[in-house]
């Protein structure tokens, strides 16, 4: 499967709500690719778990125990970005995290543990 139009500084991941489970994807040119065995009765999610009012804005969301997420907001220009961090919707382990407004100075991140 491929999905096209993403934002390939922010994270991917493929959610098989069937299963339960969530990887990470490879992202190339704005596309996530995943390998899928389909049956017929698939339940998917691919996609950014997160997302971000300005778009040049690094995000790297990676699960860190079995109901933690860990969020990297990077900001690589040499000016301070004030920025909106939002949890997809369609990503359900996030569905219940308010979007947060966070200040990321020049060449530096910020961690959230959601």
């Amino acid at each position: 499967m491929v999905v096209h139009g993403l934002n390939e500084c922010w994270s991917a991941v493929l959610l098989d709500r069937t299963h339960g489970l969530t990887r990470p994807l490879g992202m190339l040119e704005g596309a996530a690719w995943a390998t899928v065995v389909m049956h017929g009765q698939e339940d998917l999610f691919i996609g950014h778990l997160a997302v971000s009012d300005h778009r040049e804005i690094t995000l790297q969301v990676t699960q860190t125990d079995q109901k933690q997420w860990t969020l990297e907001v990077h900001n690589s220009t040499d000016k301070a970005v004030h920025t909106r961090i939002s949890p997809n919707a369609y990503f359900d382990p996030l569905k219940d995290y308010q979007p947060q407004e966070v200040d990321v100075p020049g060449g530096a991140s910020v961690v959230l543990r959601w």
